[in-house]
């Protein structure tokens, strides 16, 4: 094996053949920008429950979704009275949060404007969310902010709410890049919400003292922990019993419930998505196929004067593996950078899409290279100086 023989004619070939190489990073682009646009399709449909279930650090618990009445002008009062038994019910269980994106703090004499989310005590438990502690509250809600923002609020620094009076005190922070489960879990644009230009505040009760409309908020971001599988089914009766009893309708699933619900809506877009990529697949796959065999064809000089020279076999099949190599870094590369200037780009795409596309691309060329290889073995030394001679 001669490494420095098939570098120089690597370099050779790109300088002789500029033209050839242009057009195939051409083709070889299109290519894998159409396979990048269906596989980032196909992996997203299948990423986004993946991740709405790894934020939750536990499957023991009930999802509680309020469904609303519009007709009726005392639900709210009925929801009310729902969640306020659920709280007396299971005390140590219930678990709720709110996002709140327009909240108006007075800090100082500067008036801000902030995104909070409210999460009470049991709440935490819900999921991986670590929040560190380094002051006391002193009376005030305790309020948390991501670590990298504690330059813009100090521990110790006092908000008070411009609109309902209460007061958060900074109190501590969380990491960067911290997550927190959406309020509609699986219908959501986003199957998680990142929480870096978030305050994470206790629950502000003073919303629901001023109007009974505000426990709509947490309509679909009710939750009953349990310790353990066996009690789901017995407390999911007794949740039932109680909204039937304050006359309100209500939605009661495990997480696994909302899973399977979500992979059937969704199996059949996913099972056509995954036909159309096995298509384009096809499609690039001999695109590529063609354009290098008819590079390695257009050669047949150059290699029956270099297989006459004893040029061993695996030499040149490695400067055909790099030359591919370099051709599909580059065109991989394209593609990926049109993606992320004029496509839908989602979290997953750096996570499992350039993975997936880069792993599927390389052994596409492996193989097409070794394919294209066949043509110009040595046992075909003949026709190539035929082929030469014409």
């Amino acid at each position: 094996m001669h490494g420095r023989f098939i570098v120089k004619k690597f370099i050779e070939n790109i300088c002789h053949r500029k033209y050839s190489f242009l057009m195939a990073i051409v083709v070889m682009t299109v290519t894998f920008y159409m396979l990048f646009d269906t596989l980032d399709i196909f992996l997203g449909l299948n990423y986004y429950i993946y991740e709405a279930k790894s934020v939750f650090a536990t499957d023991t618990f009930l999802n509680v979704r309020l469904v609303s009445n519009l007709t009726d002008y005392t639900y709210s009062d009925k929801a009310a009275d729902f969640i306020c038994q659920l709280k007396e019910k299971y005390p140590d269980q219930f678990a709720d949060f709110m996002y709140m994106n327009n909240v108006y703090y007075e800090v100082g004499e500067e008036e801000i404007e902030q995104k909070v989310l409210y999460i009470n005590k049991n709440g935490l438990s819900l999921g991986k969310l670590r929040l560190v502690d380094e002051s006391a509250s002193d009376g005030c809600l305790k309020g948390y902010v991501c670590k990298e923002k504690l330059d813009v609020f100090p521990i110790g620094t006092v908000l008070e709410n411009v609109n309902i009076g209460s007061k958060t005190k900074i109190v501590g922070y969380f990491d960067s890049g911290s997550e927190w489960m959406d309020t509609l879990l699986f219908p959501s644009t986003e199957p998680a919400r990142l929480l870096n230009d978030y305050i994470v505040s206790e629950m502000d009760d003073n919303y629901f003292n001023m109007t009974s409309e505000f426990y709509m908020n947490m309509s679909n971001s009710l939750y009953i922990l349990a310790e353990n599988k066996e009690e789901l089914n017995a407390m999911r009766e007794q949740v039932q019993a109680l909204a039937e009893q304050s006359g309100v309708m209500c939605i009661i699933d495990t997480l696994p419930e909302m899973i399977q619900r979500e992979k059937e809506d969704k199996s059949e877009v996913i099972r056509a998505t995954g036909i159309l990529v096995l298509f384009v697949i096809a499609v690039a796959f001999t695109a590529m196929l063609t354009i290098c065999c008819a590079d390695v064809c257009s050669r047949h000089y150059e290699t029956a004067v270099m297989c006459l020279n004893g040029v061993a076999p695996i030499d040149l099949y490695l400067m055909l593996l790099m030359e591919n190599l370099v051709k599909g870094f580059i065109s991989i590369s394209i593609a990926i950078c049109i993606y992320v200037k004029f496509g839908s780009v989602e979290k997953f795409f750096y996570r499992v899409s350039v993975p997936a596309l880069i792993i599927l691309g390389n052994l596409s060329i492996v193989l097409i290279t070794t394919i294209a290889y066949q043509s110009i073995k040595q046992k075909k030394l003949l026709e190539l100086i035929g082929g030469a001679r014409l």
